[in-house]
């Protein structure tokens, strides 16, 4: 269905020097932000902020050069990244395909107009934004369905719990990155990496610090064994999950003789 859409929605047209200029500069800065994700605990689902820029990049210069930039974009990090198998590559395509195109039409659909950003129609903005990241859960959610067996609600539920901060965020900088756009195109892109690319580090440092607080906490000092608080809190996440699944449980507990002694 994403392919489909982009098919639809594609147009082969050359671009002016300046506008090739204008998409090696979008495309460059998506495959950078591609390589410095970041992961929020307590899961550690990696995140992007190439969406602030897609979503920059329809507001302000419209639905193809956004799907010209994807479509580059894709085939170098195919070309470069060919450890991760292929059909992995073509379903983040297609996702991104439909995110972009369905913000797109929300967005005109809505009244707004491909340019300098308008405050009198924030709420287009706002209805764009909400559609990308409306295709972009369920469409996931969709796949880890698949992928793990569980269900879509529950799915959809873990991810929009642990994400919807960071990517509610990471959206909103698309406003200001169209604002710069309208004056400072380059200086504002070149600005946007930088503050992405220390967000990310410090959401690394975050995430491992997360990581080793949260592993003293589960473990014996003495024996570097699973303590007790980790025991109740894997429990309770396989009840639910066999709740959830309607899958049977079993629990088995032994007792070892004289293990105080050890």
């Amino acid at each position: 269905m994403g392919i489909l859409v982009f098919m639809l929605n594609s147009q082969i047209q050359l671009p002016s020097t300046s506008g090739w200029v204008l998409l090696f500069s979008l495309t460059g800065s998506i495959l950078l932000l591609n390589q410095v994700l970041f992961r929020l605990p307590p899961e550690g689902n990696a995140q992007s902020m190439d969406s602030a820029l897609y979503l920059a990049c329809i507001f302000t210069f419209g639905l193809q050069l956004s799907l010209n930039v994807l479509l580059i974009s894709s085939v170098i990090y195919i070309l470069y990244q060919r450890r991760i198998v292929w059909w992995k590559h073509i379903i983040n395509f297609a996702v991104y395909a439909l995110m972009i195109v369905s913000a797109h039409y929300v967005f005109v659909q809505t009244g707004g107009h491909t340019g300098p950003m308008e405050p009198t129609a924030l709420y287009s903005y706002l209805l764009a934004m909400t559609a990308y990241f409306t295709v972009n859960v369920i469409a996931l959610g969709i796949y880890f369905m698949l992928l793990i067996k569980k269900s879509l609600f529950q799915v959809i539920h873990g991810f929009v719990k642990e994400t919807i901060t960071a990517y509610i965020s990471t959206l909103l900088l698309s406003l200001m990155l169209t604002m710069m756009f309208e004056t400072h195109f380059y200086f504002g892109l070149f600005l946007f990496l930088i503050i992405a690319v220390l967000l990310s580090v410090s959401f690394k440092q975050l995430f491992r610090l997360y990581q080793e607080v949260s592993d003293k906490a589960a473990r014996d000092p003495r024996t570097n064994l699973f303590n007790h608080g980790y025991f109740e809190e894997l429990l309770e996440k396989e009840l639910a999950q066999a709740k959830a699944s309607g899958s049977p449980l079993s629990l088995v507990i032994l007792d070892v003789d004289s293990f105080k002694k050890i």
